[in-house]
């Protein structure tokens, strides 16, 4: 197994390469994915029955979850999104409840509007969460400060566990939002024991080759690729 540092480094090099890449992808290609990755995650059975969602706010480069986040609003579903924590390098999970406290948000460290106090008051049933990158063996990498593995160890704590089975859809499943150039090959991504992995991922990428369900069909909760679309949802190895 690798060291500490090691691993840290070959993470910093990885993510400096993906982000470099992430700049050239034209913005149009940007937009019209993630609007196919809107269109399959309101698809989805586990959006449609989930009625506590955390989804992030977009900034430049990433999926665009604008669309995503007006839709739990509009459906009436429990939306929070996440507020850094700087010195803690943690992030809360804070309830926005209409379109005026959406857009009447700040700007927080990133330059993302955060939310101001209304923590988390029930669990959660699906979190969309960012990436700089995944793999397809569901591997993460995010910013570095382990924003949201940090999130997903003390959520687990508090209650009880976060899902690995995907039809226990009353505990948390954890999705990653990714542009087919953020997917890359399997075991791509270094990870350490406190690195969280996805339970699934919503990406164009898995059309490219026709594969929409990850590893093999058993992971496919649907038994349905159609009804997927762009959407892999895998359990996560235990």
């Amino acid at each position: 197994m690798a060291s500490i540092q090691t691993l840290r480094s070959q993470k910093k090099a990885l993510r400096s390469s993906i982000l470099a890449a992430r700049k050239l992808i034209p913005s149009a290609s940007v937009n019209s994915q993630s609007e196919h990755i809107t269109r399959s995650v309101l698809q989805c059975p586990e959006f449609k029955e989930s009625e506590s969602i955390s989804c992030y706010l977009s900034m430049p480069g990433e999926v665009d979850t604008s669309a995503i986040v007006d839709e739990i609003l509009r459906q009436g579903k429990k939306l929070f999104v996440p507020r850094t924590d700087s010195p803690s390098n943690s992030i809360e999970m804070l309830r926005i409840y209409d379109g005026d406290d959406l857009r009447s948000l700040p700007s927080g460290l990133w330059g993302i509007r955060e939310p101001g106090p209304s923590p988390l008051d029930s669990g959660l049933s699906l979190i969309l969460m960012p990436g700089v990158a995944f793999d397809r063996s569901f591997c993460r990498i995010g910013y570095g400060k382990g924003y949201y593995d940090r999130f997903l160890s003390s959520y687990s704590s508090k209650h009880g566990h976060v899902s690995s089975l995907l039809s226990y859809l009353w505990f948390l499943l954890a999705v990653g939002l990714a542009l087919a150039e953020n997917v890359l090959d399997f075991n791509t991504i270094p990870t350490g024991s406190n690195d969280w992995s996805v339970h699934g991922i919503a990406s164009p990428a898995f059309l490219a080759d026709g594969d929409t369900r990850g590893e093999s069909k058993e992971n496919d909760i649907s038994g349905n690729a159609q009804d997927l679309t762009a959407y892999c949802i895998a359990r996560r190895p235990s």
